[in-house]
This record gives C-alpha cells, structure tokens and sequence, in this order.
C-alpha cells in the first residue's frame, strides 16, 4: 500500500516528531497511524434528536476511544454545532443545532469518553454551517458553550500515548491496507 512509503517519506524528510492522525475508525488505521478521528461524524448524527445523540455519541465515542487506545494510539473524538451546506449543495445535508442541545450533548459525551483531543468541527467553515465562530445567526453562543466543557476537558489528566516503533504495519497487513488506500 501507498501509505506506510509515504508515512516513511514523510518521517525522513521532516522528522520523526511529526504526529499522523488518520480519519477513520479502523483498527487497520490505529495501527499505521499514531492517532485516529473522525472529521465529519454526520452519518450518525443525521436524523437524531438531542436525546438520541447522547446515547449514538456515547456508543460512538467509547468505540473510538477503545479502538486508539487498543493500539497505545492518540485517541480523538469530534464535536460540532450542527451541519447546514443545503445553500452550497444539492440537496446537501442538515443536522439541525436545536439551540445548542446538539453541542451540548456531543460535549458532554466527549468528556465522558475521555479522548486525547477534541476535535471541533468547526471554526469557521461557513460553508457547511458548522462555525462556532460569532455570527449574525448565533451571536457568540457558542463560543460560550465551548469555553466550559474546553475547560473541563484540559482539566483532566493527560494520558501517555506510544509512537510506533519499527515497521508501523506489519507485512501480513500489507495487501489489505493497499486495497484500503
């Protein structure tokens, strides 16, 4: 496969400091990489009540969590405001806000999953209707809502993760990880 070339590429021309997340829960993913996460964590999310997405994060989260730390990986949970991007695509994709329930609950979960990060998903991507950056809409809500569970996150202890040492893949994965790239 391409990518354990490309990951040794990489680490010999900028270092081996250099930390490799891949987007996806695979266990295959855990293995190559030095972490994994999940940008966009909308086919789950679609369809769901605040309710509902307490329980589906939960689930969601503790696997990821799992899976990374089955391998002695980073482990990265995503959270977001919502998604909106019917203005720029058709028929594009809507996870309604519910006034920041939506939030709330993916942070809440977060916490209680105990990742290495948290990733937010996003800032600024106007685009897709998942800013948290202030806005006309929504006013600096959620820049509000990030700065307590931010808090609580940083405030738990860090946990020591491994790098991978000598081949990150061994060759009876080889094949199949070419199929997969």
């Amino acid at each position: 496969g391409a990518w354990p070339a490309l990951i040794t590429e990489v680490e010999q021309r900028y270092g081996s400091e250099v930390v490799l997340i891949a987007d996806g829960f695979q266990e295959l993913y855990a293995r190559l990489f030095d972490g994994v996460h999940s940008y966009a964590i909308l086919d789950w999310l679609r369809g769901l009540e605040p309710a509902e997405v307490s329980r589906a994060a939960q689930e969601h989260f503790t696997a990821a969590v799992a899976l990374a730390r089955s391998q002695g990986r980073v482990s990265c949970v995503t959270v977001m405001p919502g998604y909106d991007d019917t203005k720029v695509r058709s028929p594009g994709l809507r996870v309604p806000r519910h006034d920041g329930q939506l939030y709330r609950a993916l942070w809440e979960q977060a916490i209680a999953a105990d990742p290495d990060w948290v990733l937010i998903t996003s800032f600024n991507e106007w685009h897709e209707g998942s800013e948290i950056e202030t806005s006309v809409e929504y006013g600096d809500l959620y820049l509000r809502l990030t700065e307590p569970f931010a808090r609580r996150f940083t405030a738990l202890p860090p946990r020591p993760v491994s790098r991978p040492q000598g081949p990150r893949v061994p060759s009876r994965y080889a094949t199949e990880l070419g199929t997969l790239f």
